[in-house]
């Protein structure tokens, strides 16, 4: 459906290079990356509000490059939702409709819409007197009852307080398994894009650092940049002993030896990886990498308790949540278990071309 290849793209002197990407109808990619990685230029770029320097845009297999951006037939909702405030609720709802070649079936796929997220009652309300959920809700169905299959999602749920951002997110997967559009969706939320994206892409520095389906990226991160954007604390300087296809073991200091899961030929220095949330604590001796260490700080909160534990003859500190409910002490020697299939291993240099 979209297809991006080799796009470069130039905004003072920032620049964006090389992107390659592509979204299939009735899938969600996920553009996660920091502020000021690039990832509303890149929309610009896709949606022709921003002239490429190199590079070719595709939309259903034809070059829309140099077209304008409402010859493209994508939907483009910036971080401001870009609501009309002179025009109340339906106004704003068939203000795209004006425009489609398929009026008839935008008619039809309103009224389905305005049914389906019960809008009927805001219809003649003006847009300051919405709430932040409900602009959320009118943006996306302009977007779709204009007759454009694929959208262009810039933070939309970013200025949306935690409760409600999840059911819109509910709300999101709801339409598209619906009406299967396309989406590009950019966030720096680690939850949402891991909760919406059927693939995921992570942007750095203006450059495409990793891509790929959401269970691949979140259990492989492709280089220690990715693994801390995507909320990996732990990540402790390790020796490869010897590598078996995508299976590794490693001599970590404070660790000692440990099985993990590699992607691709490491080849020099590298880094042993896991998340807090997912290391088992206690209990009976069980199979996998054991360590031990000593409390040092304990931070119980909402049903969780984050706990730093200084590792056993290292000075290297490791972060592990578990449920709340369970009081600990600082000083209290700990052990815990992390899963094989959840340890990973990356580069410590560069990452791999």
């Amino acid at each position: 459906m979209l297809e991006v290849r080799d796009l470069w793209l130039e905004a003072g002197d920032f620049r964006l290079s090389g992107v390659d990407l592509g979204v299939e109808r009735g899938e969600c990619h996920v553009l996660i990356g920091p502020t000021g990685a690039g990832k509303t230029l890149l929309l610009e770029g896709i949606a022709g509000l921003l002239p490429a320097a190199k590079g070719t845009v595709l939309v259903d297999g034809g070059d829309v490059t140099s077209l304008s951006p409402e010859g493209r037939g994508i939907a483009y909702v910036p971080q401001d939702l870009a609501l009309f405030p002179h025009l109340d609720v339906e106004e704003n709802l068939r203000f795209g409709l004006r425009y489609s070649r398929a009026r008839e079936e935008g008619e039809r796929v309103l009224r389905d819409l305005i049914s389906f997220l019960e809008l009927g009652p805001l219809l003649k309300r003006r847009i300051a007197g919405l709430s932040g959920g409900e602009r959320q809700r009118v943006a996306l169905v302009r977007a779709l009852a204009a007759g454009r299959r694929l959208l262009l999602l810039d933070e939309p749920f970013s200025a949306i307080h935690a409760g409600l951002r999840r059911e819109l997110w509910r709300v999101l997967r709801e339409l598209i398994a619906r009406l299967s559009p396309g989406v590009l969706l950019v966030t720096h939320d680690v939850e949402e894009a891991f909760f919406l994206g059927d693939r995921v892409s992570v942007l750095l520095d203006g450059k495409i650092r990793q891509s790929g389906g959401r269970e691949e990226v979140y259990r492989n991160p492709a280089d220690r940049e990715v693994a801390r954007l995507l909320g990996v604390r732990n990540l402790f300087p390790a020796e490869l002993r010897s590598q078996e296809g995508e299976r590794a073991v490693l001599h970590c200091p404070g660790l000692g030896r440990i099985q993990a899961r590699v992607r691709g030929r490491i080849q020099g220095p590298c880094l042993l990886g896991f998340r807090g949330e997912e290391v088992q604590v206690g209990g009976e001796p069980r199979p996998g990498n054991e360590g031990r260490g000593v409390v040092r700080e304990c931070f119980p909160g909402g049903g969780k308790t984050l706990l730093l534990l200084g590792l056993q003859g290292s000075d290297q500190i490791c972060e592990i949540q578990v449920p709340g409910g369970e009081e600990f002490a600082v000083g209290e020697e700990l052990r815990f278990w992390i899963p094989e299939e959840k340890a990973f291993v990356v580069p410590s240099g560069e990452i791999r071309s």
